[in-house]
């Protein structure tokens, strides 16, 4: 999220997450926890890569956010802890080939939820997407969400795909104007894009 006034606008959109990125490597890094405290009908998501769990837990707990989405080398051993510890867990499995969705094995009994994104050196925020007929070779149970260069323009695609474990999509750097703000109007034309091909 970027300012303040983007995000409460976004708010108004009918979504079910708001994701915050504490990560110093990326343009979308919040340096400061001022906007973890404004209340929001979406649940936030606090986004990481390899933070320490103390760090991450201490932000988590100060702030009340039950979510958390790991981008990163989060062994099984981690997400388990977190698990304990009572939040909720988004975990991503980077996709480059289809043998990349063997990974997602070994997090279905922990993670809530999975997300499955194009693999990059900075894990994740790459705007590129993979070939989305490898998801047919993910069978697993978890549900996950799809990301990785999702645009504007993918609505139908995305609605065409009807994979069993599909509940939801992650959209940032084509839904922006700017590193971390959303362009809310193309944020509407999609949600209403995707509701529409739903019910069609």
């Amino acid at each position: 999220m970027g300012s303040m006034q983007n995000m409460l606008d976004i708010d108004q959109i009918v979504i079910d997450f708001l994701g915050f990125i504490f990560h110093e490597n990326s343009p979308r890094n919040l340096s400061s926890e001022e906007l973890l405290s404004i209340p929001t009908k979406a649940k936030k998501v606090l986004v990481t890569r390899d933070m320490s769990a103390k760090k991450l837990t201490a932000l988590a707990q100060r702030n009340k956010i039950q979510w958390l989405q790991l981008h990163g080398n989060e062994s099984i051993e981690t997400c388990t802890a977190y698990k304990k510890l009572g939040f909720m867990l988004i975990k991503n499995i980077a996709i480059g080939k289809p043998s990349d969705f063997n990974k997602a094995i070994d997090f279905q009994e922990i993670v809530d939820f999975l997300l499955f994104d194009t693999v990059s050196i900075q894990g994740g925020g790459s705007g590129q997407k993979f070939d989305w007929n490898w998801l047919n070779y993910y069978q697993g149970k978890t549900k996950y969400f799809l990301s990785g260069g999702i645009s504007p323009k993918d609505a139908k695609a995305i609605c065409a795909l009807k994979h069993p474990a599909l509940v939801g999509i992650d959209l940032n750097s084509h839904f922006e104007t700017n590193p971390g703000q959303k362009n809310t109007s193309d944020l509407i034309q999609f949600t209403d894009e995707i509701r529409h091909n739903q019910t069609a």
